[in-house]
């Protein structure tokens, strides 16, 4: 009797092991996907800043040309700043649009990390039900499609 309390209390031991082992990657793993989030935020209020850039300078450009400034250097000028600024969006976006793949690829791996975990088919956590509804996923589990 006394072998089988033991044996017992191994075993609840050991599947206490496992658990904070368990627990300490999905933290890891949701401190991971915190920062791409952050990442992808600045990523997309960098965008943002030079998409207000570049209609300012349109305005500029509309203003310039309704004070009759016709001269053709001015308008080269002018046609150069506008392409510029678009290469620089075309970045940014591209940038971003990485920054997001990533992000959704770190999703799923986080998710399937969690589902073939001897814990979480149990007692599953589902992180993307953390998230405010205008970030999640539609057709994801715990996304807004819910």
């Amino acid at each position: 009797m006394v072998e089988n309390i033991a044996a017992t209390a191994e075993r609840i031991a050991s599947a206490g092991h496992e658990l904070a082992s368990t627990s300490s990657q999905q933290s890891a793993a949701a401190n991971t996907q915190t920062d791409r989030t952050a990442q992808v935020a600045t990523a997309m209020h960098e965008m943002s800043s030079t998409v207000s850039q570049v209609s300012e300078s349109a305005r500029q450009a509309a203003e310039s040309r309704r004070k009759g400034h016709r001269n053709r250097a001015c308008r080269r000028k002018s046609r150069k700043q506008s392409a510029n600024n678009m290469r620089s969006i075309a970045t940014s976006v591209t940038a971003t649009a990485a920054k997001i793949r990533e992000l959704g690829k770190s999703s799923i791996r986080l998710v399937k990390s969690s589902q073939s975990s001897k814990i979480s088919r149990t007692r599953p956590i589902c992180l993307l039900s953390m998230l405010p509804s205008k970030l999640r996923v539609p057709g994801i589990k715990g996304g807004a499609s819910q």
